[in-house]
C-alpha cells in the first residue's frame, strides 16, 4: 500500500471515529452539564429494570449455507459468557482417549458444565469454534453428530467455526472449543 492511501483511509478513520465521539458526547452534554454545574460525578440514566431476555436472531444471507450453522446472530441485550478452549479431560484430569468423536463429546460435556456453573446452556451459546488436530474431510460426520447431540434445535443455530491446527496443547489432544454465550435474565438478576 503507498503511503498516500495510507494516510487516506487513516484519515477517514479518524473522522469516524471523531464523528462517534461528537454524536456520543452530543447525548451525554445535558448530563455532564447539570453535573459540572452541581459540582459531581457524572452519572447515567439507570437502565430499565424490566430488559427483556437477550433477544437473539440469526442473520443468514440468501445462499448455500450450512445446516445447523448461522452465518452471524446479533445479540440485542444480555451479559455475555467468553468460554475458554476446552479440552478432553475427564474429573480426574486424565485426557479422554478413544479419538476424536469420543474426545469432542468430552469436549461439549466440558462446556455443558461450566455453561450450567454460569446459569445458561447450549441454548444461549451464540458462538463455537472447534479446533480439530489434523483435520481431515472424512472426519465431519463424527464432529457434526456430536455437535448436534448438544447444540442441535438452538435457536438461532450459533455461529460456528471448525478450524484445523498442527498441534493443541498436549500430543494426545485432538480436538479443543470455544464459545460465547448470552446469560438468561434470571441468573442476571441474582
Amino acid at each position: 500500500m503507498n503511503k498516500k492511501k495510507f494516510a487516506l483511509g487513516l484519515s477517514a478513520l479518524c473522522l469516524c471515529l471523531a464523528t462517534t465521539l461528537t454524536t456520543a458526547l452530543a447525548d451525554s452534554a445535558p448530563i455532564l452539564k447539570e453535573s459540572l454545574m452541581n459540582n459531581r460525578t457524572p452519572s447515567m440514566p439507570p437502565l430499565a429494570a424490566t430488559s427483556p431476555y437477550a433477544s437473539l436472531h440469526a442473520v443468514n444471507p440468501p445462499g448455500a449455507g450450512i445446516p445447523g450453522v448461522s452465518q452471524a446472530v446479533v445479540v440485542n441485550s444480555g451479559p455475555l459468557m467468553f468460554l475458554s478452549g476446552h479440552v478432553p479431560m475427564d474429573e480426574s484430569g486424565s485426557i479422554v482417549s478413544g479419538g476424536v468423536e469420543a474426545q469432542l463429546d468430552r469436549v461439549f460435556h466440558n462446556m455443558q458444565a461450566t455453561l450450567r456453573q454460569g446459569g445458561a446452556g447450549f441454548k444461549d451459546v451464540v458462538r463455537v469454534t472447534i479446533y480439530v488436530r489434523d483435520y481431515r474431510p472424512e472426519m465431519l460426520p463424527a464432529l457434526r453428530r456430536v455437535r448436534d447431540k448438544y447444540i442441535a434445535g438452538g435457536t438461532p443455530a450459533p455461529a460456528s467455526a471448525l478450524i484445523g491446527v498442527a498441534a493443541l496443547f498436549h500430543p494426545d489432544v485432538l480436538v479443543e472449543a470455544d464459545a460465547v454465550a448470552v446469560v438468561p435474565p434470571t441468573v442476571q438478576a441474582r
